[in-house]
């Protein structure tokens, strides 16, 4: 099992990121693109985790899904996932002082 560096979790829990969110990311990021098996394997995380995870990531915007049996994916690059992030934190900043 090898682990993210925790100050790098940390930051990306900061952004919005759960823990396994935060560390498939960074494996993504690491792989260029994997099946989830090899983030299984690599983080040494359950599998119902990875793939929630991965699953999140793509609804975000943040994972891409490549090719479908078996499934690969890919992360997008980190100045664009920075970007997503920063981004839906401004608009909840925008939305939450328009109603205070």
């Amino acid at each position: 099992m090898r682990t993210i560096p925790a100050t790098l979790v940390k930051a990306l829990n900061d952004l919005g990121l759960s823990n396994y969110e935060a560390s498939v990311y960074a494996a993504l990021v690491l792989f260029d693109n994997a099946e989830a098996k090899e983030i299984i394997e690599f983080l040494g995380i359950s599998k119902p985790s990875v793939y929630e995870a991965l699953d999140h990531l793509e609804e975000m915007g943040l994972a891409v899904k490549r090719i479908t049996k078996p499934a690969r994916y890919s992360a997008i690059s980190p100045d664009m996932a920075i970007d997503l992030l920063m981004d839906k934190h401004r608009k909840a900043a925008d939305l939450a002082l328009e109603a205070l």
